[in-house]
């Protein structure tokens, strides 16, 4: 008999009113996520042996949640004694916005000037502003989900039944966000698999903690960096991680619960096993740009000093290095004193 996971929805408990259903286009592609999931032999085999000795639920679910995002993803002990893992439709929505945004800006606005500064832009590619200006529209609505929710928007973003003009960056989107459920799936269960859901009901992770649990949901995946979907699920991670900063200013910080975003990021950029031209460190040096703009961590006087960068890592390592001293600036590291113990 072949495990299957088996997701469901939910509307959470903030959802009360039948007149104010609504429909988030990620629905559609909740049966393709599992798939991604399934798809990770080392990690479908652990949650099988969770599921028989470790009290994991083969459920999970998909939470809509009525309003502007409370939650990620999440694990916990449910009335059935068994952990369930959670994971906010709302968010996943956001975060698919994130990732095509990022895959046409950096497509359009970083590989193809990069190309022609070095002379291999033989197919001669020019950018796309019909595309952008399409992302840039998703971009804005993904955002809403964070501080202005306006239920009837996302009746009008495009999903995998997409209009033909913009099918292939949709689809492209599509797998990205599926790779990224994975990955956040993988990370909720890696907080089973290593016991820390059964210290106690007041435990609450640690830094180390989701510092394991984000190393161990990588070694899982690593298997599959050799297949057909091995760079999907890389971008997937990458576009997790990017998702998490963007979402306010404060998300640099980690406050005392999580590691400090700019330490994530290099940890887990480290562990996808990137050459120094990889389109990745470029993809997600965009992400962290972006922040830096949006929150003033970084002045055009300073974008026109710099002088350019021979490789995507160079690109990577020098907006990381401005997030590494921001976030010491703003967001010095705080330790809960009972971990200081």
């Amino acid at each position: 008999m072949v495990f299957k996971l088996i997701g469901y929805f939910c509307i959470s408990k903030l959802f009360n009113k039948m007149k104010d259903q609504y429909f988030l286009p990620v629905e559609i592609l909740s049966p393709y996520a599992i798939e991604y999931i399934e798809r990770i032999q080392e990690l479908i085999e652990a949650v099988k042996g969770d599921c028989i000795t470790n009290d994991l639920s083969s459920k999970f679910t998909f939470i809509r949640e009525h309003g502007i995002i409370k939650e990620t993803a999440f694990i916990e002990k449910e009335n059935d004694g068994l952990f369930h893992i959670q994971i906010s439709e709302n968010f996943g929505q956001y975060l698919w916005c994130v990732g095509l945004y990022l895959s046409v800006y950096f497509d359009n606005k970083v590989q193809i000037p990069m190309m022609n500064m070095a002379g291999t832009n033989v197919h001669h590619y020019v950018a796309n502003d019909n595309d952008l200006e399409f992302a840039n529209e998703i971009f804005f609505n993904g955002r809403r989900l964070l501080d202005h929710f306006v239920r009837d928007i996302y009746w009008n973003t495009p999903n995998i039944c997409a209009p033909e003009s913009y099918a292939e960056v949709i689809n492209h989107a599509n797998g990205i966000y599926c790779a990224a459920i994975a990955f956040i799936y993988a990370h909720e269960f890696a907080h089973n698999y290593l016991g820390h859901t059964h210290i106690d009901n007041s435990y609450m992770h640690s830094v180390e903690d989701e510092i394991q649990a984000d190393l161990t949901a990588i070694s899982f995946i690593r298997d599959e960096y050799e297949t057909e979907f091995g760079f999907t699920y890389k971008v997937g991670v990458a576009t997790v991680l990017s998702g998490l900063l963007l979402m306010q200013e404060d998300s640099i910080s980690g406050n005392g619960t999580h590691p400090d975003m700019d330490l994530r990021i290099e940890k887990l950029m480290h562990e996808l096993d990137l050459s120094e031209m990889d389109n990745l460190w470029g993809y997600i040096a965009c992400a962290i740009r972006l922040w830096l703009f949006v929150y003033k961590g970084i002045t055009p006087q300073e974008e026109m000093e710099q002088s350019g960068f021979a490789t995507y890592k160079e690109l990577y390592d020098y907006y990381l290095s401005k997030l590494h001293i921001i976030r010491q600036q703003r967001f010095p590291t705080i330790v809960p004193p009972e971990w200081s113990k």
